[in-house]
């Protein structure tokens, strides 16, 4: 069989390729720039190749830190002892080498070292009549408040990301947010990605300005510290962002204010398909005492096409016991009465598009509800519950069958609680239900496994990975004879023993290892056979 023959160009190109890899994501934050030697490997190449250099020259002006390098190629621009313009600028003869290497650049991440007056960028475009700085921007990442930086909005954007400095001298102004968040609507028009983390926090008005960047798909409210909770989301911001009609990814951590006194009903929005009529994907991290407040930003609308809702609950970090106020106290002592009133305002916000839930509360202090007790969860129909921690108090096995009978498609299921009353049989119904199920994690009471049972089956359930946390005394041996002879395909099998209602269990890695060696011997048999 004949090749082509590479060409010089081809080879070039895969050089540069090796090189530096580009890397086209929505996340800004993903992005690396070139180290040093890259930079030093790229301009050899592009000195040496010569008439066929753009290649390597894409790659080495593809992301700045710093515009200096950038700005130098423009006449008169002075850098030191800080980068600024010592003369004025002719539009057609000054920024034809500019040009040539501005229409590069895909990346800008703007950091507190940038040695270029704010001053400066906005003369140059001045003189460029309003033209875009970085005509082909991709991605803009500004670290800290450094003002002057809306002349780089342009039509090319797809994502901004915002993060604040350790160093409060650097931190973001109001009136450096206001004027970057309301210059972009009308800039930045193709703008598909938002984020604002690091403790960056948003003035209401801020918000108001988000919601008119029509074309966003994706939006955050992050931050990379735990528990910092700065954002804060009330009934009037979230009523704006619903109506951003193309954002299918929200997430947000932080505050939510919604106030008992506020008239909200979830009837309100059963026939208003503009409450984020897009969104397919939410996530929330907030305070963990505050699900009420929570239920009433479900209560808001009906999310038409939402498939995932990854729930993240905890405290925040300037809060010890001895300092919770007597209504957060009475809050938290009252949290395990209100999951009830949360499931029923999930199934109450959603339509049959929901697939998948994941609940994780790190919160301690407080009592757990029986899952018996949150009917609604049953009314969901589901293809993944992922339930991490301090939820469910206990799960008995009518609730467990219950569960995988009301969900036919179940995929992935993964359960923590205090107490399991589940018997092993509960893993044959399990495997005879969910026959697309893929991943399973819960708790089995095994202190009645002392035998092999006959009513155990020989099956060929596909399941891939499973984790069992055990109670009581039973042969390890048998017990990992019994869920391989169920799930004969498991890639992964992990047991743990628990010890008492309050531990998260030891790993007994015998188990994992008798599947093993039970999948080996049977393939082995199959090869003997030559079937």
């Amino acid at each position: 069989m004949m090749h082509r023959a590479l060409q010089t160009p081809d080879i070039v190109r895969e050089i540069c390729e090796h090189i530096f890899p580009f890397c086209f994501t929505d996340n800004v934050t993903r992005h690396d720039l070139p180290g040093p030697s890259t930079k030093r490997d790229l301009l050899n190449l592009a000195l040496t190749c010569r008439g066929l250099s753009s290649p390597a020259l894409d790659r080495l002006w593809w992301a700045l830190d710093d515009l200096t390098s950038l700005f130098k190629l423009i006449p008169g621009f002075q850098t030191s002892p800080i980068g600024y313009l010592g003369s004025p600028l002719d539009p057609e003869r000054d920024f034809r080498v500019f040009d040539r290497y501005a229409g590069r650049v895909r990346l800008y991440k703007s950091e507190p070292k940038e040695t270029v007056l704010a001053s400066s960028i906005f003369q140059i475009s001045q003189a460029r009549n309003g033209r875009p700085i970085l005509p082909s921007l991709l991605y803009l990442d500004i670290e800290g408040g450094k003002s002057g930086l809306s002349p780089l909005l342009s039509p090319s954007l797809l994502s901004i990301g915002m993060r604040e400095n350790e160093r409060a001298d650097l931190s973001f102004s109001k009136p450096n947010l206001w004027a970057m968040l309301n210059a972009i609507p009308g800039k930045a028009t193709n703008l598909r990605s938002l984020a604002i983390k690091d403790n960056v926090e948003l003035p209401k008005e801020c918000m108001y300005a988000i919601s008119k960047m029509e074309n966003l798909t994706r939006l955050e409210f992050s931050s990379t510290l735990a528990g910092t909770f700065k954002h804060q989301l009330d009934y009037d911001t979230a009523m704006a962002l619903s109506k951003l009609r193309n954002l299918q990814y929200l997430a947000f951590d932080g505050r939510l204010d919604f106030q008992d006194t506020q008239n909200i009903h979830a009837t309100d929005g059963l026939q208003d398909s503009s409450f984020f009529p897009s969104l397919r994907r939410l996530d929330l991290c907030t305070i963990a005492w505050t699900i009420p407040a929570l239920c009433k930003f479900l209560q808001m609308g009906v999310f038409r096409d939402l498939q995932r809702l990854k729930l993240r609950l905890g405290q925040p970090l300037i809060y010890g016991l001895s300092r919770l106020s007597v209504n957060d106290v009475e809050a938290i002592r009252q949290l395990h009465l209100k999951w009830p009133a949360f499931f029923r305002a999930l199934k109450g916000c959603t339509t049959p598009n929901f697939k998948f839930l994941s609940i994780d509360n790190s919160l301690r202090q407080h009592d757990l509800t029986p899952m018996s007790a949150v009917d609604d969860l049953f009314l969901l129909d589901l293809e993944e519950l992922h339930v991490s921690n301090r939820v469910f108090s206990k799960v008995v096995q009518t609730d467990l069958l219950r569960l995988v009978e009301a969900w036919p498609n179940l995929k992935s299921l993964s359960i923590v609680a205090e107490q399991w009353d589940v018997q092993f049989d509960s893993l044959v119904q399990i495997a005879q239900k969910s026959v697309k199920l893929q991943s399973l994690k819960i708790g089995l009471d095994v202190r009645n496994l002392r035998y092999e049972p006959p009513e155990v089956p020989l099956l060929s359930h596909r399941l891939e990975r499973i984790q069992l946390t055990v109670s009581g005394q039973t042969s390890f041996h048998l017990l990992a004879r019994l869920v391989d002879k169920i799930f004969p395909h498991l890639s992964s099998c992990a047991v743990l023993r628990k010890h008492s209602s309050y531990d998260d269990g030891d790993l007994v890695s015998d188990v994992g290892m008798m599947v093993r060696y039970f999948q080996a011997a049977r393939a082995d048999e199959v090869v003997r056979r030559g079937l």
